[in-house]
């Protein structure tokens, strides 16, 4: 089995006002690959015949990570319900955190 390690890079581009992708691998002799620059070709059918790439899930949350990081944000709120619940819960924890630091470090009551 060989054994490859994935990396993403992102970065915003200034000259066109956008963002840069990069993608390499490396196996398991430190061998480094690099992806090149896509090309499209014409397809009379139309029909979509294999995906322009295949990832696993931790393939695709540092894909996240790197664009989120590069400023990339979703246009839109999301509207998942359990989304929303989630977090409301951790805005409560972040201000019963803060509360207890400002009570007990600082001695100042929060009313």
């Amino acid at each position: 089995m060989i054994t490859r390690t994935a990396q993403f890079s992102v970065e915003r581009s200034m000259m066109f006002n956008g963002l840069r992708l990069y993608y390499a691998e490396k196996d398991e002799h430190n061998v480094v690959s690099v992806a090149q620059p896509l090309i499209l070709e014409p397809n009379e059918s139309g029909n979509i015949v294999t995906p322009l790439m295949t990832m696993d899930e931790d393939m695709a949350q540092r894909l996240i990570n790197e664009l989120w990081i590069a400023g990339c944000r979703p246009s839109k709120p999301l509207r998942d319900p359990h989304n929303s619940e989630h977090l409301e819960g951790e805005i409560g924890y972040l201000r019963g955190t803060l509360d207890k630091f400002v009570n007990h470090k600082l001695g100042i009551k929060n009313d």
